[in-house]
């Protein structure tokens, strides 16, 4: 199985067999062996000899590369046209996402990054085009690019055992399993992803199965620039070090609760980090309908160590047991946990708690209409709790245990402007 997906930005790749002098149109054809470009296989247009490749914002799904002479660069072709010789190398099968995300900053529709005015090579020009989810193990230097994935029941792209791997610039609409799922692969890289789960309803939790990304046993793991949306976890990772996660943007995750009104602490995380150490998370966007879909945090920090959460926003943290971040344990201890410059709106239960703990840090963490809940709340505490600095407005109550340097800030409400979440960059936003 081929080790990269898509289209590569390493350069034109055009088989070409001459028509006329090489001077005519590079894009000319009289069979569609003469039409592959970055590695995908086009087809002949017989109405006009002319190569198209698949492109779904076009009726006919192609359209004339940049550069086609006649005045049909970059011109779709007319779907009363009977394209020959498509290739089968590219699943059709697949579609844009559907829902549409509240993000200002969400890709465009073609996925596509224009050449600049000052002469940019149309190799460097990024097209998402469709395909089938894939899994791929044992591969290293593995590249999954520049694709739109519509899966149902499976991960739209599951890897395992693939040291190095790289995934950027995908559209993903999955449903009824993961998105992106990475097993055993210390090294990965996943950027610059747009997962959308095509599959939720319109007003109740999500699957336990249908997260974001879900990364295992993956040491020094990379994670930027992600919008995810209706997931009922964003993004989980388990039992991996040296993380690195910069610009993460969950919106509506989907959790729920147990007959009792109580949070069942099995999903609606946007970040649920389970025993993993030296974590960096920084830009970070929770945001949630008020009254929604049962979020249960922002972000959970569950027996872990040696953790910076800065930067960030959570809003509408609704499970009577969530918080906007959340510090746990269960037997082993969560320790040397800093969360700083955040802010939590909204939520039934408590901007921050730490359940257990040691040595936790908030610095100037904010929280702002919490009616009847806690800024932070802590218990079973093992260690130093801190809280350093910070704003509230409309909080019930303000409860610390074992707290040294505790100062308050009460603000009135026109003056708490909650942070923005980050500007997340969209596929093929190179």
């Amino acid at each position: 199985m081929d080790a990269v997906r898509g289209i590569g930005l390493s350069g034109l790749a055009l088989v070409w067999v001459g028509v006329g002098c090489p001077s005519v149109d590079p894009y000319a054809c009289t069979s569609a062996a003469q039409c592959v470009r970055n590695g995908v296989d086009g087809s002949c247009d017989p109405s006009t000899s002319r190569c198209a490749f698949p492109d779904l914002d076009c009726p006919s799904g192609l359209r004339y590369p940049p550069g086609t002479g006649d005045g049909l660069s970059e011109v779709c072709v007319q779907p009363q046209s009977t394209p020959t010789g498509t290739s089968n190398s590219t699943s059709t099968s697949t579609t844009t996402t559907s829902s549409e995300s509240s993000a200002t900053n969400a890709p465009s529709e073609s996925g596509e990054r224009s050449p600049s005015s000052e002469g940019e090579s149309t190799a460097d020009t990024c097209r998402l085009l469709p395909a089938a989810p894939d899994s791929w193990s044992d591969n290293s230097n593995l590249e999954v690019a520049e694709v739109i994935i519509t899966a149902r029941g499976v991960p739209a792209v599951r890897i395992e055992n693939s040291p190095g791997a790289i995934i950027r610039d995908l559209e993903i609409d999955f449903g009824g399993s993961a998105g992106i799922v990475i097993s055993d692969s210390p090294g990965v890289t996943i950027e610059r992803i747009r997962i959308v789960n095509g599959n939720a309803p319109e007003s109740s939790h999500a699957s336990l199965s249908e997260v974001g990304v879900l990364v295992q046993r993956s040491d020094g793991a990379v994670i930027r620039d992600i919008f995810i949306e209706d997931a009922r976890s964003g993004i989980v990772v388990v039992d991996s070090d040296d993380l690195t996660l910069e610009r993460i943007w969950v919106n509506d995750v989907r959790g729920e609760v147990t007959s009792d009104g109580m949070g069942t602490d099995e999903g609606g995380d946007c970040i649920l980090l389970q025993a993993c150490a030296r974590v960096e998370v920084t830009g970070f966007g929770c945001t949630n309908e008020p009254n929604g879909f049962e979020p249960h945090a922002g972000v959970f920090i569950d027996r872990c160590a040696d953790v910076v959460l800065e930067e960030g926003i959570a809003e509408n943290i609704d499970q009577h047991r969530g918080a906007g971040v959340r510090v746990h344990t269960l037997g082993d201890m969560s320790e040397r946990i800093t969360v700083r410059d955040f802010d939590v709106v909204g939520g039934t239960h408590a901007c921050y708690d730490t359940h257990g703990g040691l040595d936790v840090t908030f610095e100037n963490a904010g929280c702002r209409n919490q009616p009847g809940s806690g800024w932070v709340v802590s218990q079973f505490a093992g260690g130093p709790l801190r809280v350093i600095g910070g704003r509230h407005y409309n909080v019930g109550r303000l409860e610390c245990c074992a707290t040294s340097d505790f100062t308050e800030f009460d603000v009135a409400e026109d003056q708490f402007v909650p942070r923005l979440p980050p500007a997340v960059r969209a596929p093929c936003d190179l």
